[in-house]
């Protein structure tokens, strides 16, 4: 299921930006200054977790934590995979793959306090960088992630991008207004690079596989180490930065470069998030304090998740087994596409015109599926996960 979810998952998120993505076809356009929320807005959420192709169990954990993040509005959860430690090491045959980064390496040396475990936006449910476990019948993950997606974030975050192919430079123009004091005086600004659709090794269950989808991979920090120190942390300030990036024929760490792997830029995305100082001491275990996430070339800012869903409806339960129900919060007339990973309808209901209605998807494959719903206040996507 681990690769069919995650493959699914890239390519239905592609398909409902191509809007924004036209201009992706030669990456280079001429992108307008971000537009940063000045009104109080809820946290959004970052996953992080270690991971590597010898690591028999970070399959299954990888879906549990997806399913987590695919059960809220789109843009609200993130998640992002780290490729370092022992399990991540480039092995013989079709094992030769090093998706490990210098950038990956620095943090894993000399301790990372959630190597193979998981942590939502830095901050951990035990003693001090003790670990967020999401495994077998226990589950931190999802009541952490509750908590912090209810709180307000003392920082809104904004960034647009574009990408020169004659240069290989990445080029980010980021905002940040903070709506409150930050906790911390010292804040630090951070962009990371990922990359979808990574097809190579992996270990399930007990067995090698050799075309696993690997998604959400952490490819490169922007703006160094620790991100970027940001000393305007006062209610009512705004913060502006301008980053570039020149992105490296390949990735990879070993001696041994024939392991090396070549980016796909045009899977490539951005997380912008801003850090607490941690003790003065410009360390990147810092807690988190707000996080957003755009595809490469296209535009974010933490509150378009509430534009994107401008009908206002809701599914559940999410994930399901089979059977989900849309509600909606007054009677309006809509209609609805269920669509799945190549952007064909699978399902489709017109004329709806009563606050509850229930769609059986259990003769469809298990996946992430997206819900089209169409009505006289716009179209909306919405995520769904089928894991019958």
């Amino acid at each position: 299921m681990g690769k069919n979810l995650q493959l699914n998952g890239n390519v239905l998120f592609k398909r409902a930006l191509f809007t924004c993505l036209v201009s992706f076809v030669t990456f280079v356009q001429a992108f307008s200054q971000p537009t940063v929320p000045t009104t109080p807005q809820l946290k959004h959420f970052l996953i992080e977790r270690g991971s590597g192709i010898a690591c028999c169990s970070c399959p299954g954990i990888t879906d549990k934590c997806m399913a987590i993040v695919n059960s809220y509005p789109a843009g609200k959860g993130i998640f992002m995979v780290y490729h370092f430690g022992p399990d991540a090491r480039p092995q013989s045959g079709q094992l030769n793959k090093d998706y490990k980064t210098k950038f990956g390496d620095s943090i894993m040396t000399p301790t990372w306090p959630f190597y193979l475990n998981m942590m939502v936006n830095r901050r951990d449910r035990g003693v001090p960088y003790g670990s967020t476990f999401v495994f077998g019948s226990e589950d931190q993950v999802t009541p952490e992630c509750a908590s912090v997606a209810n709180e307000i974030a003392p920082v809104n975050l904004a960034m647009t991008s574009s990408y020169n192919p004659s240069t290989r430079e990445i080029t980010v123009h980021a905002e940040a207004y903070y709506t409150s004091n930050s906790v911390t005086a010292l804040n630090y600004l951070q962009i990371a690079i990922t990359e979808d659709s990574i097809i190579g090794p992996q270990c399930t269950g007990s067995n090698f596989i050799y075309d696993y989808v690997h998604m959400d991979m952490f490819r490169a920090n922007m703006n160094g180490f620790s991100g970027d120190s940001i000393t305007t942390t006062t209610a009512g300030t705004k913060v502006t930065k301008t980053y570039t990036y020149i992105v490296p024929a390949k990735y990879g760490t070993e001696a041994n470069t024939s392991s090396w792997v070549t980016p796909d830029v045009s899977h490539f995305k951005l997380t912008m998030f801003m850090t607490e100082d941690l003790n003065g001491e410009n360390d990147i275990f810092g807690k988190i304090q707000n996080v957003i996430r755009a595809p490469l070339g296209a535009s974010s800012a933490n509150s378009v998740e509430i534009a994107s869903e401008q009908n206002n409806v809701c599914i559940y339960p999410n994930p399901s087994t089979g059977l989900f129900t849309i509600t909606t919060p007054t009677s309006i007339n809509y209609s609805f596409e269920v669509l799945d990973f190549i952007g064909k309808v699978v399902y489709a209901s017109k004329d709806v015109n009563k606050p509850s209605t229930t769609f059986d998807l259990s003769n469809l494959k298990n996946g992430l599926y997206y819900v089209k719903v169409t009505s006289d206040k716009g179209v909306s996507l919405y995520k769904i996960l089928l894991i019958n």
